[in-house]
């Protein structure tokens, strides 16, 4: 992992603005003092002391203290390899909160300790300190990833049980959008379109049902949306690189 920035900022509410700013690396602010608030496009984040925000490249965003005093520890990272599948690193496009990712006993010492000594370290030991005290945060929001937007989250389970040319426009609808517009908003959050991340969902929740069932899979095509067979093995054969059955097999179980 290679640190491209870090440190510590100390605001008041009467002075500057944090930012406002826009990032091409993965950007991670941590309320270490006092409570703040980021603002990144319509959507405001609130930060109390142990809190971190995520901000994904590219997004603009600035912030103000609410308390007479607050202080934020920044770190700007490349190259983190993820341990998690489905970390926020890979899927997040817009911040996203994790309270408490810093809040408990271990992680405010080594903030605190970090805080007041940084300036005076020798830069070997702050760089060998910043890279342990980096993971160990960027691990713990790994744990923890962000929840997805509830329009998204509505949208998606109404549209897996619909028809796989009208998905989009039933995902659409059921978050109250125009179809153009929720496809724009859709990419931006998922980096995918909408018809191509359902049928990502669509197929692994086939794999899951050929592995873990013995059900037909003429009914399982139907229960996903299907109404013909050979559709959905053309679809399955394109997304993952084998046929039903032979997903079925590599479950042991008989076609």
């Amino acid at each position: 992992m290679e640190l491209i920035f870090h440190g510590v900022g100390f605001y008041r509410n009467d002075g500057p603005l944090i930012g406002p700013a826009r990032w091409e690396w993965p950007d991670v602010i941590v309320a270490w003092q006092g409570a703040l608030s980021f603002q990144s496009g319509a959507e405001t984040f609130r930060l109390e002391q142990g809190d971190a925000l995520l901000i994904p490249p590219g997004n603009p965003f600035e912030g103000r203290p609410l308390t007479p005093e607050a202080a934020i520890w920044v770190f700007h990272f490349a190259g983190y390899a993820a341990a998690v599948a489905r970390s926020p690193f890979a899927r997040a496009r817009t911040p996203h909160r994790f309270p408490g990712a810093c809040r408990d006993r271990g992680s405010r010492a080594l903030l605190e300790e970090f805080t007041t000594r940084w300036r005076r370290s020798p830069a070997p030991e702050r760089e060998r300190a910043l890279r342990l005290l980096g993971e160990l945060i960027l691990l713990r929001i790994e744990e923890n990833p962000p929840r997805e937007p509830a329009r998204f989250q509505s949208a998606v389970e109404a549209a897996l049980g619909a028809a796989p040319r009208g998905r989009v426009a039933a995902m659409a609808r059921r978050a109250g959008a125009s179809a153009s517009a929720f496809r724009e908003a859709f990419r931006k959050h998922y980096g995918l379109s909408p018809r191509a991340y359902l049928r990502r969902a669509c197929m692994e929740e086939a794999q899951r049902l050929l592995r873990e069932s013995d059900r037909p899979i003429k009914e399982i095509s139907r229960e996903l949306g299907y109404r013909d067979v050979v559709a959905f093995h053309r679809a399955f054969a394109r997304e993952t690189g084998m046929t039903p059955g032979a997903c079925r097999r590599q479950g042991g179980k008989v076609v």
